[in-house]
């Protein structure tokens, strides 16, 4: 794993510096003929994804194919849907055909949508075993350590054989479907988006590899960015764990 911790005092810079990062990986991956990202929802990412609908990105779109990290058990028009947000300012204004967009389904119940979605990307991928590569991940930390629905305490940090397991946590409003620890964690690069001082705690102690921080399992086999601005690194620079400058 090769990790790169990077800090902004800009949001602008932010995310055009996670566009670059998408850029790369989409040329890189379109060349053997897909580039398969993985897409969190929540207000952290929305920058880097207005960015790519509204700036465009160096790559084609012709061979790019999204799905999700995880998706609350809601409709897509739910103002919590995952899917829902990510339509409207990425996936509604980019040139990207209907099969090349996989959304979490939300249909019958969540175990039964979990079972969906895991035949649904060992179809697209031709696997009829072991887990999926896919080429980028774009991730987020909760303030309470979650990355996905990876929650703390879940049954689901301990899911070493499933693709996408439903999530029950006793914090959220709704029931989710998440990608689980081993698929992650076969991802060809990572980036973690973390914005704002009340993510700084968690962001510090997830940096310093502190056991029981859900993100902290996030391990991928190439390579892992950290995005930072400067209010969720602030509590980290203080810890000296590692040095880095502020873009």
């Amino acid at each position: 794993m090769n990790r790169e911790v990077m800090v902004f005092r800009d949001a602008r810079r932010l995310a055009e510096c996670a566009r670059d990062i998408w850029g790369d990986v989409c040329r890189t991956s379109s060349e053997a003929g897909y580039f398969r990202a993985v897409l969190s929802g929540g207000e952290t990412p929305i920058p880097l994804y207005q960015s790519l609908a509204e700036e465009g990105v160096s790559c084609s779109w012709d061979a790019t194919h999204i799905y999700f990290a995880d998706e609350r058990f809601v409709p897509f028009d739910h103002p919590d849907s995952n899917y829902g947000a990510i339509r409207k300012v990425l996936l509604d204004k980019v040139p990207l055909r209907p099969s090349q967009v996989h959304p979490v389904p939300v249909e019958g119940s969540p175990e039964a949508a979990a079972i969906r979605y895991e035949q649904e990307i060992r179809a697209e991928f031709g696997l009829p075993d072991g887990k999926p590569s896919f080429d980028l991940a774009v991730l987020g930390i909760g303030e309470d350590g979650h990355t996905a629905s990876l929650f703390p305490g879940t049954p689901v940090l301990r899911e070493k054989r499933r693709i996408a397991a439903p999530v029950f946590p006793e914090t959220a409003a709704h029931a989710r479907i998440t990608l689980t620890f081993p698929v992650l964690n076969k991802c060809r690069t990572v980036m973690f988006i973390v914005t704002g001082r009340k993510k700084a705690a968690v962001l510090a102690g997830t940096l310093a590899g502190e056991p029981g921080i859900p993100a902290v399992r996030v391990r991928p086999r190439g390579r892992l960015f950290y995005l930072l601005d400067d209010a969720a690194a602030s509590a980290w620079k203080r810890t000296g764990v590692e040095t880095g400058e502020a873009v």
